[in-house]
């Protein structure tokens, strides 16, 4: 391992012949350095070691090994970045460690979020913002450490319209806020997808979703769903007292075109007759003719017409 010494020799560093013995020890340049058995050493790169031995007889031997340096490690936990609430990154370098002979073996702690913390690059979906350790160790060699922090940012809150129900044919405002920047899916139906409001059209019930970008460029996604159908109906009563509740006749109902409405007394009268479909609609009878409240008690009225992809309306009631 790099910077870290080694024995040289065995044990023993001789044997046979008549001790005691005389030791030389010579680096790859010849060069005397020990008359050690087991001298330690501390070499920086690959080096080659040469061992003269001679017993007390003058009888010699020699044996020789080659020491290679595994080098220092370099590793890289990545840089410290912002990450969206609940989104998904990966963590570590390119590569996270490098310069060793030998394979690595990497531990992130803690392992919030991770899907594996002994890979290189594990994939994180935080929560909240963490400072994540890595530590990288090789072959017998001391491990290394390194941090990287992911700062994790808010989504954007959406504000959205309501789901809502319109007639075939009709058309509604679908509005968001919470962003900088709006999308929205499907199409289909749409007057400006890209926009924070957006008059919708669709010819079937449909559900589109908006994208939210706010100003750290995170995303967030909400949806309204338009029930597109033919709808009508009319409540069984109203009170026409002026006190703000309940005081019109009213028809309520999505895709209608064409409308008549015809209100008798008990006595076959008529007391109120109108076509107009957004009056009836928006306003409604307010319990007079010709300025004269109208008596408490039972009023039949007959409605007709047809919605705007041509079925017929025929409706009548007390």
């Amino acid at each position: 391992c790099y910077n870290t010494s080694l024995v040289l020799g065995g044990n023993p560093a001789a044997s046979e012949g008549v001790a005691p013995y005389t030791y030389s020890w010579t680096d790859e340049n010849d060069i005397f350095f020990s008359n050690e058995a087991n001298p330690e050493v501390n070499p920086v790169t690959n080096t080659f070691y040469k061992l003269h031995v001679s017993d007390q007889n003058g009888c010699e031997g020699s044996d020789q090994i080659n020491v290679e340096i595994n080098s220092q490690i370099t590793i890289n936990a990545g840089e410290d970045a912002d990450v969206c609430y609940g989104s998904s990154t990966k963590i570590g370098g390119n590569p996270t460690a490098e310069n060793s002979l030998f394979q690595y073996s990497y531990t992130w702690w803690p392992a919030t979020g991770l899907d594996d913390p002994k890979l290189a690059n594990p994939t994180v979906t935080l929560l909240d913002t963490t400072t994540y350790r890595l530590i990288v160790s090789t072959y017998l060699c001391e491990p290394d450490t390194d941090y990287v922090t992911l700062n994790i940012l808010p989504l954007p809150v959406i504000t959205i319209s309501e789901d809502i129900n319109i007639g075939y044919g009709g058309s509604t405002l679908l509005e968001a806020d919470g962003g900088l920047s709006y999308e929205w899916l499907p199409t289909d139906g749409l007057s400006s997808p890209n926009t924070a409001q957006t008059d919708a059209s669709p010819e079937e019930t449909t559900t589109y979703v908006v994208t939210v970008t706010g100003d750290n460029e995170c995303q967030s996604q909400a949806s309204v769903t338009v029930t597109v159908k033919n709808d009508l109906f009319i409540p069984s009563l109203f009170t026409p007292n002026g006190d703000g509740n309940n005081d019109y006749f009213r028809i309520y109902g999505t895709g209608i075109e064409v409308i008549n409405m015809i209100v008798y007394n008990r006595n076959g009268n008529v007391v109120f007759e109108s076509s107009d479909a957004n009056f009836l609609q928006e306003t409604g009878w307010d319990g007079t003719t010709n300025g004269a409240k109208q008596p408490q008690g039972s009023y039949m009225y007959v409605i007709s017409g047809r919605f705007v992809n041509g079925s017929p309306i025929e409706y009548k009631n007390n």
